[in-house]
C-alpha cells in the first residue's frame, strides 16, 4: 500500500495501480487501498474501474464510498483527442 505512494511519487501509475490491487488482493477489506486506487483509476480515465471500487467500498466502508463517489460525479473528463505526431521541417 505505501509503496503505491511511492510509485506514484515518481510516475509510475501502472505500478501505483498494481501495488493498490496487490494491497487489497492480501487484504480484500482494506477500505483505503479501495479508495487510493478509485482516485487513481479516475485519474487515469478509468471511470468505470473506479466505480467498481465505489460498489466495493459500499460493502466495507459506506462513508469513504460516498466520498470516492462525490469525487467520481464533481470530476470533469473529457474525451482527449489523439495526439498528432510533431510537424518535421522539411530539408532544405
Amino acid at each position: 500500500y505505501h509503496l503505491a505512494f511511492a510509485e506514484g511519487k515518481t510516475g509510475h501509475s501502472r505500478e501505483k495501480t498494481r501495488c493498490f490491487r496487490k494491497a487489497i488482493e492480501l487484504q480484500p477489506r482494506f477500505a483505503a487501498a479501495h479508495y487510493d486506487l478509485g482516485i487513481g483509476l479516475a485519474l487515469s480515465g478509468d471511470r468505470d474501474g473506479a466505480m467498481n471500487e465505489v460498489k466495493a467500498l459500499k460493502l466495507i466502508d459506506e462513508g469513504l464510498s460516498r466520498r470516492l463517489e462525490g469525487f467520481l460525479g464533481n470530476m470533469h473528463t473529457d474525451e482527449l483527442p489523439a495526439k498528432k505526431p510533431p510537424l518535421r521541417k522539411a530539408a532544405v
